[in-house]
């Protein structure tokens, strides 16, 4: 599968944080952990007490997508994967989200027909995978989401509906029953990755929306018991914006999205209050480079920003932190790589005073996972400008 066919799918995953001060030294340790001779797309992770848990997918023999998970300490010793699935349909975009004892995973699976929607639960000790395949009507979906709030797991995703694609979301419970989906859109536009966090008794989400001529910023809430849908569209400039992501923090809803702004693609910052009211656009960035699959995490009045940015000939790993408690703040960017191959789909979480990243990264001949640890302050260059600078 192609890169661009794939686009750019990431995901936040929100848990409890232990963050202190921040450190003022600057590290960036980089490892490269698979080297088999097959690609590995799309990795996430989650950083759990003194583990991080990891999930991508990878080509088989057969050039097939299949599930593979990892563990390994914080400290970046005992790394362990584990092939988690098989047969003759590709498995992509998967997600997960550690709870307890337990992860919970969701995917979309070609049945021979359609892409359909799978999920799957395992214990935290990598035993007991046990999975389940939730839809079977005749229509491709794609991107699902999830995110596990008590004992209910929240889904959203986009599924084709010729000629367009609409927004579905889907309930079940923890323990694997009373999955019940619904439609939420109708509009004849097409609707790519919608992203999704449930905060208290509402779930908000935010996607890519096609106008006719340039793809826009949607947003939509309602009550975590199915009621009150309201969707909103966000932006009207000319320019495409894709793969937004969302984070609730506080009062205040932040998002950040990829936008042609006529040359390259660059990084574009929002926010609004959580009852949906005074959407504010927080800036853009200006360097001379396409920025790709931008993730952030908000933490003690900061953002932290994680992209892929291509340099020519290479795409390498960027990173930036923002205080917007300051007015016309400046963005700290930094470089973090520079060999001579390509990066995507970079992810970051802070934990414990650091920042844990993983991506893929070409070595030539396939993707391979790639994971680094930083210090969460990473004071540097202000190219990247933000904050209604």
């Amino acid at each position: 599968m192609r890169l661009d066919k794939i686009g750019f799918l990431l995901l936040v995953i929100f848990v409890s944080i232990s963050f202190q001060s921040l450190a003022a030294a600057d590290v960036f340790r980089a490892t490269r952990r698979t080297t088999t001779n097959y690609s590995k797309l799309l990795p996430q992770l989650q950083v759990v007490g003194q583990k991080i848990f990891y999930l991508w997918q990878e080509q088989d023999a057969e050039s097939k997508w299949q599930i593979w998970t990892a563990v390994m300490n914080t400290d970046g010793t005992d790394w362990h994967a584990v092939k988690r699935t098989s047969g003759a349909f590709d498995k992509q975009t998967p997600q997960f989200q550690v709870v307890g004892s337990k992860i919970y995973f969701g995917w979309s699976e070609d049945d021979g027909d359609n892409c359909q929607i799978w999920t799957a639960v395992m214990n935290t000790d990598g035993t007991g995978w046990t999975s389940t395949k939730r839809t079977s009507t005749a229509y491709d979906k794609d991107y699902p989401q999830l995110q596990v709030v008590g004992s209910t797991i929240y889904f959203v995703w986009s599924e084709l509906n010729v000629p367009n694609s609409q927004i579905w979301t889907a309930e079940m419970s923890i323990s694997g029953t009373g999955w019940s989906a619904t439609r939420r859109t109708s509009t004849t536009s097409f609707k790519f990755i919608p992203q999704l966090h449930v905060d208290l008794d509402k779930i908000y989400y935010v996607w890519s929306e096609d106008d006719g001529s340039h793809s826009q910023i949607w947003t939509a809430v309602m009550n975590t018991n199915g009621t009150g849908w309201a969707a909103t569209q966000r932006t009207f400039s000319s320019y495409d914006k894709r793969v937004p992501q969302l984070q609730v923090y506080d009062s205040k809803i932040y998002y950040v999205w990829q936008e042609n702004d006529g040359t390259y693609k660059q990084l574009c910052l929002a926010r609004m209050n959580t009852d949906c009211t005074g959407w504010e656009n927080l800036g853009m960035s200006e360097s001379a480079h396409d920025k790709s699959s931008p993730q952030m995490q908000v933490v003690d009045n900061k953002i932290f920003l994680v992209w892929s940015e291509d340099e020519v000939s290479y795409s390498q790993i960027y990173t930036a932190t923002i205080d917007f408690s300051v007015a016309k703040s400046r963005a700290n960017v930094r470089k973090r790589t520079s060999s001579h191959f390509h990066k995507a789909f970079p992810q970051l979480q802070l934990s414990d005073r650091r920042i844990y990243y993983v991506w893929s990264e070409d070595d030539g001949s396939n993707y391979q996972i790639w994971t680094a640890v930083s210090s969460p302050f990473t004071p540097g260059a202000t190219n990247l400008l933000l904050l209604n600078d």
